[in-house]
């Protein structure tokens, strides 16, 4: 007898009755998500986290862009489906609804009988203090087919990455953790607010096993540096994304220092406690999409024995085992270069500030420039331009930034002037060269 495939019971209608135009639907609502920095299964009337193995499963599915896979979980098969957001036991055939997360903040919930099941509805509360339609985000429909949205973690009160716990504001952690932030950051741009304050968890394999590393660090420098590790706080600017990586796997992405920064050095950049806006990343590099949210890691540093690392420097590794991290100033440092082989077990990720700059301050706000001498930037776009002006054209613009140094000349006519003698498309070949690009 020819073998038969298994008997499946028929699903239920919420996946059955799906039409055409409700998978294309769901299609582009695959296509439109970021990367997911969480996975959510129904569990009695709650959404639930699935296991890291099993989300770290899905996320690399996901990004692989396939829409199903099988997976096994505790003995059992199943095959989760992102298009009809679904895990069906494939033994059984039952079938329950999956969302998720991304790393922008926004939910991704499923329909049924024509209402997205969310945390609200799938619970029922219709109390005052757990309504937040309003203040959801909520992308309807007809006017955004194409994602559906339903809200970020910060208006649910839940945490927005696994591994990471949200921070009630009437916590006294929150208090302290965004006047740190507020104080260094308003000095600059007096509208920042935060938004969201997450605390990274030090529970589980992975966060446990961080936080034991660090600390048997810190053991170990206190002794080699002579009763003091040195410990201080610091900041990393990090875009939701990479806040999701350091989150689950600790720190993996060295840079080079960037061209107007007072320290050098391939390693991991980051800003003293009072000097948050020094982290602050371009709106290029903050990937913070329509939500305009942008995102510093509060970080624990074994600073222990630092040396000075000069701007422009291509140091990769500290220079003796008498020292351990770069600054830019070993008696008031503003800013740290921890090397890439100490990255994990010289910085611990304590917390999560999410925060939104307004707009009319956006385009005055130049965080690295705006204390800093444009020297060193300028002084390599001159270098980069003599390599393709005529001399007499390098030489005339030497004497104009001579003038613009001495204050003899303003900012914007120094421009003009630079532009008035450089081609556009040269000037911008140069920009993105010594900016790395």
């Amino acid at each position: 007898m020819a073998n038969e495939e298994p008997f499946l019971p028929a699903m239920s209608s919420s996946i059955e009755d799906r039409s055409t135009a409700g998978l294309i639907r769901q299609f582009y609502k695959f296509k439109g998500s970021a990367v997911p920095s969480r996975f959510l299964f129904t569990h009695g009337d709650e959404w639930s986290d699935f296991a890291p193995e099993v989300n770290d499963a899905l996320r690399r599915e996901f990004v692989g862009g396939r829409t199903s896979v099988e997976i096994l979980i505790t003995g059992s098969s199943y095959l989760f489906d992102f298009l009809q957001m679904s895990q069906i036991d494939v033994r059984t055939g039952a079938a329950n609804p999956i969302a998720w997360i991304d790393a922008l903040g926004r939910c991704f919930f499923p329909i049924e009988d024509g209402q997205r099941i969310t945390p609200l509805t799938r619970t029922g509360s219709s109390s005052p203090e757990r309504d937040f339609s309003d203040a959801s985000g909520e992308i309807e429909e007809e006017e955004a087919e194409e994602v559906e949205v339903v809200s970020t973690m910060a208006s649910l009160g839940r945490p927005r990455w696994v591994g990471a716990e949200t921070i009630g504001e009437g916590d006294r952690d929150f208090k302290l953790i965004e006047k740190w932030f507020l104080t260094g950051y308003r000095r600059y741009v007096p509208g920042v607010v935060v938004t969201a304050i997450h605390r990274c968890s030090r529970s589980g394999f992975r966060g446990a096993s961080r936080l034991k590393t660090f600390q048997l660090q810190m053991q170990m420098t206190k002794a080699a540096r002579g009763g003091d590790a040195n410990v201080k706080l610091g900041w990393y600017g990090a875009s939701a994304m990479d806040v999701a990586a350091i989150v689950s796997h600790g720190f993996g992405k060295p840079q080079n220092a960037r061209p107007d920064a007072e320290v050098g050095g391939f390693g991991l950049h980051l800003s003293a406690a009072p000097y948050p806006y020094l982290s602050d990343l371009p709106a290029e590099e903050a990937n913070s999409g329509d939500c305009e949210e942008k995102h510093m890691v509060l970080c624990k540093i074994i600073v222990g024995r630092p040396e000075k690392v000069e701007a422009g420097s291509e140091q990769y590794h500290r220079s003796s085992d008498e020292f351990d991290i770069g600054v830019d100033n070993v008696a008031n440092p503003r800013r740290y270069v921890v090397w890439s082989t100490l990255m994990n077990t010289h910085v611990f990720a304590d917390a999560i500030v999410s925060y939104k700059i307004p707009k009319q301050q956006r385009l005055q706000f130049a965080p690295r420039s705006a204390t800093l001498p444009q020297e060193l930037l300028l002084t390599r776009l001159l270098a980069e331009l003599s390599r393709s002006i005529p001399s007499s054209a390098l030489r005339t613009l030497q004497n104009t930034y001579k003038q613009f140094q001495e204050r003899k000349m303003s900012k914007a006519a120094f421009i003009r002037s630079i532009r008035s003698m450089v081609d556009d498309k040269l000037l911008l070949l140069a920009m993105r060269k010594i900016r790395g690009h």
